[in-house]
């Protein structure tokens, strides 16, 4: 209170806290082999600026690495295993100094090695038979033979088709049970004349 003659004065101070960044990396993640993926599940609160680093570096690219979505695509030449993702969160406005972390764990899968066999020649109006392997994967497999209607059973790794009438390319893709991840190759069967070498005549 003033003393007279003087009236009384008052005045107002604001005082705003910014809370601190907060980084959550979502959780740890399986990718196929150089196969994009988006990253998902990361949330952040209270930042100004997002970003995400990675280890090792030839692992793969990283697009969108401000976001909380970035797409990771592994490197043909990568074998396969454990790849480190941080996320860090710097604050905002007063917390601007303050930066939050959180690691996540891509794991990249094996390349699965599919092979449909040796390309064939077979007589016009005969059947090829197929015998398909695959390695680097689980051991639990979805097998699928294309064209579909071509084979007697197009879902076994040594399928046969019907009686062929034309020159065709099939391919063999393989769905990876545990980590959802496919691979896939090719093989060709060509009809003609099948060349057989003589038989032996005896004296």
């Amino acid at each position: 209170t003033a003393n007279a003659p003087c009236s009384d004065f008052t005045d107002q101070l604001i005082f705003t806290l910014t809370k601190n960044p907060v980084a959550n990396a979502g959780p740890d993640q399986v990718a196929c082999h150089a196969t994009p993926y988006t990253l998902t599940g990361a949330t952040a609160e209270n930042y100004s600026i997002l970003s995400w680093e990675y280890e090792p570096a030839s692992a793969g690219t990283l697009t969108d690495n401000n976001t909380l979505t970035p797409t990771f695509t592994p490197a043909a030449d990568f074998a396969g295993g454990q790849v480190t993702f941080t996320l860090k969160a710097i604050g905002s406005a007063s917390c601007g100094s303050q930066v939050a972390t959180d690691i996540m764990i891509l794991t990249v899968t094996p390349q699965l090695m599919v092979n449909a066999g040796p390309d064939q020649l077979i007589p016009t109006n005969s059947a090829a038979e197929f015998l398909g392997t695959v390695e680097g994967g689980s051991g639990f497999y979805v097998w699928n033979w294309s064209p579909n209607e071509l084979f007697v059973n197009e879902n076994v790794y040594n399928p046969v088709t019907v009686l062929l009438t034309e020159d065709t390319e099939f391919t063999l893709s393989v769905l990876d049970l545990n980590s959802g991840c496919v691979g896939t190759d090719k093989v060709l069967v060509t009809l003609g004349a099948v060349v057989r070498p003589p038989d032996a005549i005896a004296d």
